[in-house]
């Protein structure tokens, strides 16, 4: 089974979900009670790695001079949206907004 960004996050069944990770159902329910909860604590540990490797402040001391810690902030932040590793954090973005779209339209709809 592979994963599809195109596929509606909102109505991919967690059984789904779990053989994606090479896990069973049970211990997914067991640690995250429900499927929303898989998906916030998913994307806080994305956000957090993606934060670990590539700092707000670029590294860059304090007390260096603006320019410097602003040149070292546009530099990270280009790095976490270019680094291959975390792109799966903009995969859950998109999949998450076309959850928002077609919340309330019918299943014929979505098709």
């Amino acid at each position: 089974m592979k994963y599809s960004p195109k596929r509606d996050i909102a109505i991919r069944p967690l059984a789904e979900i779990s053989k994606l990770a090479d896990t069973n159902i049970a211990s997914v329910n067991y640690h995250f009670a429900n499927k929303e909860t898989l998906y916030t604590e998913a994307w806080r540990c994305a956000f957090h790695e993606s934060l670990k490797a590539h700092p707000p402040d670029g590294g860059v001391s304090d007390n260096a001079p603006v320019e410097e810690r602003f040149r070292a902030h546009v530099k990270a932040t280009i790095g976490r949206l270019a680094d291959k590793k975390q792109q799966g954090i903009l995969v859950c973005a998109e999949g998450i907004r076309q959850s928002h779209r077609t919340a309330g339209r019918s299943n014929e709809e979505r098709n």
